[in-house]
């Protein structure tokens, strides 16, 4: 490797590190604004499995488990459907269902309420090198909660957009920087 190329691999990588301190300097600082103030402790357990149907298209269940005051609550339980299509390589649809039972305490007393969840996904993908691709999923999503006893039904939607992270090393820059 000539010198002008090790110059440019070491200013490659300056460069990362100084965006990867900026991002968690970022989440920390957005973890410390939202720390609860109570004691609480829960547990997240989740379990799925997906299916590749075809090159372009996948589907798959997956199931979650919430706990919440110090694991002897089940705050809720949720069971979900999702499917992916690819239409063109640069863009994605999908479709997904869950079904949820949600465990609120009013007044002492912890009511069980259903939730349907319904939500349409559109993810647009661009690869900008061989190391980076930029995407957003844009979802759309209609929630209906069941009514029970003094509780009525309520209908809620929400658009939400995310970027998907993509999980990549420095070894995957350094190397596609060397062979590019």
């Amino acid at each position: 490797m000539d010198k002008e190329k090790a110059e440019r691999i070491i200013k490659i990588v300056n460069w990362v590190r100084y965006i990867i301190l900026a991002v968690f300097l970022t989440f920390v600082f957005v973890a410390l604004s939202k720390a609860q103030t109570t004691h609480d402790f829960g547990v997240w357990y989740s379990a799925g499995m997906e299916k590749k149907i075809s090159a372009d298209w996948k589907a798959g269940i997956g199931m979650e488990l919430r706990t919440k005051h110090r694991r002897e609550y089940i705050d809720r339980w949720k069971l979900d459907i999702h499917s992916m299509y690819r239409i063109h390589r640069h863009f994605k649809l999908g479709a997904a269902y869950e079904f949820h039972i949600k465990n609120q305490t009013t007044g002492g007393e912890t009511v069980s309420l259903l939730h349907h969840r319904f939500m349409a996904d559109v993810v647009p993908s661009v690869s900008v090198s061989s190391w980076l691709k930029l995407s957003l999923r844009e979802r759309y999503q209609y929630t209906y909660r069941m009514a029970k006893d003094d509780m009525d039904a309520r209908h809620e939607h929400h658009l939400r957009s995310r970027i998907p992270s993509r999980q990549f090393t420095l070894s995957d820059v350094l190397l596609s920087e060397a062979h590019g």
